[in-house]
């Protein structure tokens, strides 16, 4: 899957070429913007059409009803389907998109302490964990917060729809996964809840999720009477395994003190709980057979933490099976690979820039962020790529003309894609000492945009590519 490295053009009609849209027309607007978008992701509207004319059309285009959020995403969507025959990660996380208290956009909702107002985006990035490659968006959930009832009651919040429902409608969203696959959804504490299990099971697919109430009651076997609370559950657990980890220094932050770095040793701990149906049930639970569900929870410990609150603990449940020490480790693996999504938001946010556009009214910037969605993507596999076929001849994987014109920039031999993307991180402020190890997505990209603009300039002087410089 090396179709994100092509050319701006050819990347926009992968992903957006076959989008129904109600009218061609739009369609081939929606690959023109898509397009020009790729070639400078920050850029602001007007800036990325260059002419009011093509910045006026994309205005309409986005205002059209038939132009939604998920009529542009779907292409992208179903590339899902592709990865087969294997074991993917599917990870979840929410993130809010704020555009400030003062931008008036109708149809935003709150957002923190209700000071600003924008969207909350639910997303599941596909990760092929062999490979380390991030293949596409499996799903997303767009929505505007909506204010809880005041004083509403329990029972009553749970017949209408929840904000904690976007997991479970996202999990049905990517759906099972093709014949001779698995995928396995790898969810933070807020998808502690019963319910976003029971989609699990519903889809054919697995779950690593992050307890998030210790004190919550299990039962130890499938017949027994008692309940007791995980955190006694798992005292009673031995321990398996252990793993030494290097802890990385952390700044502090408002919420939490600095971490310095060290070296903790952790010890791991497994065993099977039952999970018994919950008293108040929405109607989607009504609706299931299920009584209780089976399973695994894996106790990770730091043993001999320094004082403060800087003890590393993850409780994790999850639907694999789980018998020995290998398979028990695989799935904390599993669940370490959530930090790719939070780069991926961070791409969306800084490298797209999507904070910073400006449309008249919700609906309209649904889909602008849908693009931004699959183009904050791209900017992530570029990274991926580069680890994980770094020896790879680098024009059986880049377009050429992408690879000669930075053997010009550079006045050097570019042979492996390691080689093309240190020299493209280098155009974006890499130093590429021995000691800098390997850039990241903000310095590739850089890179990228000025390489980019070199070709753009290039052929827009030749009304065809010199043969010298393109082959």
């Amino acid at each position: 899957m090396d179709w994100f490295i092509s050319e701006p053009r050819k990347w926009a009609s992968f992903h957006f070429g076959a989008a129904h849209l109600g009218d061609v027309r739009r369609t081939r607007r929606l690959v023109h913007f898509a397009a020009d978008m790729a070639a400078d992701p920050a850029a602001s509207i007007p800036r990325i059409c260059e002419d009011w004319p093509d910045t006026k059309a994309v205005y309409q285009l986005f205002a059209r009803p038939a132009v939604t959020f998920e009529a542009v995403c779907q292409l992208h969507f179903d590339l899902r389907h592709q990865a087969q025959g294997q074991r993917f990660l599917v990870l979840n996380d929410t993130t809010e998109l704020s555009f400030g208290r003062r931008r008036q956009t109708k149809g935003l909702g709150p957002l923190g302490n209700g000071s600003d107002q924008g969207l909350l985006l639910h997303s599941g990035l596909l990760i092929d964990p062999d490979s380390k490659q991030l293949l596409c968006l499996a799903g997303a959930v767009l929505q505007a917060r909506v204010p809880a009832p005041r004083n509403e009651t329990r029972s009553a919040s749970l017949r209408r729809r929840r904000e904690t429902d976007r997991f479970g409608e996202l999990i049905d969203q990517v759906g099972p996964p093709p014949e001779g696959t698995e995928w396995v959804h790898v969810i933070d504490r807020e998808g502690d809840n019963y319910e976003v299990f029971c989609h699990c099971l519903e889809q054919k697919t697995h779950a690593v999720i992050r307890a998030r109430c210790l004190p919550r009651k299990v039962r130890a076997s499938e017949d027994a009477t008692e309940v007791v609370s995980l955190n006694d559950f798992l005292a009673t657990l031995p321990v398996r395994a252990k793993v030494v980890l290097e802890v990385p220094h952390k700044a502090p932050t408002r919420r939490e003190p600095e971490r310095p770095a060290r070296v903790a040793t952790l010890e791991v701990s497994y065993g099977v709980v039952w999970l018994p149906l919950p008293r108040q049930r929405s109607p989607y639970l009504r609706s299931r057979t299920e009584r209780q569900l089976r399973l695994v929870v894996i106790g990770v410990r730091e043993k001999n933490p320094p004082p403060g609150p800087t003890r590393l603990e993850w409780i994790l449940y999850t639907t694999l099976p789980v018998k020995t020490r290998a398979e028990a480790l695989k799935v904390v693996a599993y669940y370490r690979w959530r930090w790719w999504i939070e780069e991926w938001h961070k791409a969306l946010k800084t490298g797209t820039q999507i904070k910073r556009r400006q449309l008249e009214d919700a609906e309209g910037l649904k889909p602008l962020i849908g693009v931004s969605l699959v183009e904050a993507v791209r900017l992530i596999q570029m990274k991926s790529v580069s680890r994980s076929v770094p020896e790879e001849a680098a024009e059986e994987v880049i377009p050429t003309k992408y690879v000669q014109m930075l053997r010009l920039a550079l006045q050097k031999e570019v042979k492996t894609v390691r080689e093309f993307f240190h020299g493209v991180a280098r155009l974006g402020g890499f130093p590429d000492r021995k000691g800098d190890g390997e850039p990241g997505w903000q310095t590739i990209w850089h890179g990228w945009d000025k390489l980019s603009l070199m070709i753009r300039g290039a052929e827009a002087f030749h009304d065809q590519p010199d043969s010298s410089i393109f082959g």
